[in-house]
């Protein structure tokens, strides 16, 4: 089990939900955002499944006892927009505890699209891992996180990776290590849009996100090595993760379970698996109050 994806598969189910707490809370407004049309005190509650799978590639689904709950608080003004300001009480499928994650969003109306502020970026890797990976995220912009026109991937975030290795980004998994893989290029954080999807009889708008590398990767093992040698800049998906947005708020999360491969950029047919499965999780819009 890959502790790392998981983590940062779980923590997206704070992504759209995000919240920040005020002394002084403004009274109850109502918002007519693209993705979260409500009044304060609309909550969203869901079900968790983790996905396991065992050696023989069966995929086993566990519910969890513990539910997630999504409140929408009080608007504010964040790095000069009106923003909705979420709180979301989320449990985490790998270790199964609840925590709660406050961010800010902003929502272009006109152009259909969402925007997360800093906040949320700053824990979308456990923090060792930003320490490591030397990443700092802007305090001053907002990310787009969301957008229903879009027809091609766009990039959050790159951040420069010189001569990290893989292992660093997997720490204590020793077929990882195993493997001897150094990456020497950029971390980049993607999100694209799919085909619209309806949950409860609610139409929303599905996303991916994605944590990528894309870059020259080099192996101390020959073998390894020999192959990597042939194909140029590679690009390695480490996460991926499906979320469902509506006018009616977040209405689900998906992480399927994935292998792990490295592609050629230049000729995606040339890849190399990886002997790292991550299992995943689905968390099931249960129940939605708005107010």
């Amino acid at each position: 089990m890959n502790k790392f994806l998981l983590l940062c598969c779980v923590v997206v189910a704070a992504m759209f939900l995000i919240i920040s707490c005020k002394d002084n809370e403004p009274e109850p407004v109502s918002f007519e955002g693209p993705y979260f049309n409500s009044k304060e005190g609309s909550t969203w509650i869901y079900s968790n499944y983790l996905l396991l799978q065992d050696s023989g590639g069966t995929v086993e689904v566990q519910k969890l006892e513990k539910d997630d709950t999504l409140i929408q608080g009080a608007n504010s003004i964040v790095l000069g927009r009106d923003a909705i300001m979420m709180q979301h009480l989320f449990l985490n499928p790998l270790m199964q505890f609840a925590t709660t994650a406050d961010y800010a969003i902003y929502e272009d109306k006109s152009a259909n699209k969402g925007y997360v502020n800093s906040d949320f970026m700053k824990i979308f890797l456990p923090e060792f891992l930003q320490i490591a990976l030397d990443i700092a995220f802007s305090d001053d912009k907002w990310y787009m996180l969301a957008d229903g026109n879009a027809t091609k991937e766009w990039i959050l975030d790159s951040f420069a990776m010189t001569n990290v290795s893989l292992g660093s980004i997997f720490p204590g998994n020793d077929v990882v290590a195993n493997l001897g893989i150094t990456l020497d290029g950029h971390l980049k954080f993607g999100v694209k849009k799919g085909s619209d999807t309806t949950i409860l009889s609610i139409k929303a708008n599905t996303y991916t996100l994605s944590i990528f590398f894309e870059g020259a990767a080099v192996s101390s093992n020959p073998v390894l090595q020999l192959l990597l040698s042939t194909f140029g800049n590679v690009r390695v998906d480490m996460m991926q993760t499906n979320f469902y947005l509506s006018s009616k708020g977040l209405l689900g999360i998906y992480s399927p379970v994935t292998s792990m491969a490295i592609y050629s950029i230049a000729n995606p047919n040339q890849s190399q698996s990886l002997p790292i499965t991550n299992d995943g999780f689905d968390k099931q819009l249960l129940h939605i109050d708005i107010k």
